[in-house]
């Protein structure tokens, strides 16, 4: 074993970060994250680093979820993000939007209002029924690709500018203690739910992932399923959301429906 697994093994200053961090400094990700997130915030850095450290002495590495906030369904209005892996995408049959990219042809001819024919791969689609989630509470909506694109969609305006203020997520266990850090740097609420299968458990599979390259679709177990919908509550008796949405760069924004 590597001395850095070792350390995350130890929680070695209550922190699970050694390994990751080592080999993303070979990165572009790891050099954008010490120059916006450590040289250019250095206070809300410090204090993210000291509450990633005390959660992770408390324990936090041995819950099935990571989730601080007000009460069940918090989740909900602009100030929320909802974002999904891209490997959530159907394989067989395929997505139309293609695979590793922030892309939904669903949302994007916005079929949900129009009432058009879906494509096959649509219509048993995770990421269609997320969307529609948080397109029903008014929620923007993120697609989730590699951790560089991650940093300057999600977490880069959310410390800058408090644009979002609380999030849902659905991704590997792998990736919580990696994401968990900026989130508290921007001072979001959170809620980290995992996949069941067909996820990255170590760092070569996620460096796969990260650059496009995933041959398997991911599936959450069924209670995480349940936890996730609780954190937004369901869409509307089969009554067309109340909001639409628009692209905005890779995030799909909320806007009242015509």
């Amino acid at each position: 074993m590597n001395p850095f697994a070792w350390f995350d093994q130890r929680q070695v200053g209550g922190f699970r970060l050694w390994d990751f961090g080592r080999r993303s400094l070979g990165r572009e990700y790891g050099w954008v994250f010490l120059w916006h997130a450590v040289m250019r915030h250095p206070v809300q850095f410090a204090r993210g680093l000291r509450q990633y450290r005390r959660l992770i002495k408390s324990g936090l590495a041995g819950r099935e979820v990571y989730a601080h906030g007000e009460g069940l369904k918090w989740g909900r209005g602009a100030e929320t993000i909802v974002g999904v892996g891209f490997c959530l995408k159907p394989i067989d049959p395929p997505c139309p939007s293609g695979r590793a990219n922030h892309d939904c042809q669903y949302f994007e001819q916005r079929l949900h209002r129009a009432g058009g024919r879906m494509a096959a791969g649509c219509a048993r689609c995770k990421i269609r029924q997320h969307g529609l989630e948080a397109l029903s509470q008014g929620c923007h909506f993120y697609i989730m690709t590699s951790a560089l694109d991650i940093w300057r969609d999600l977490f880069l305006p959310a410390l800058q500018d408090r644009r979002f203020r609380r999030g849902v997520f659905a991704l590997c266990r792998y990736s919580f203690d990696p994401f968990l850090l900026p989130l508290l740097m921007a001072n979001m609420e959170y809620a980290l739910i995992p996949f069941a299968s067909g996820d990255c458990r170590d760092y070569e599979t996620w460096l796969q992932a990260d650059v496009g390259i995933k041959d398997t679709q991911t599936v959450m177990a069924d209670h995480h399923l349940a936890m996730f919908q609780q954190r937004l509550g369901p869409p509307g008796g089969g009554s067309p959301p109340p909001f639409g949405f628009r692209k905005i760069g890779n995030v799909f924004a909320p806007a009242p429906s015509d």
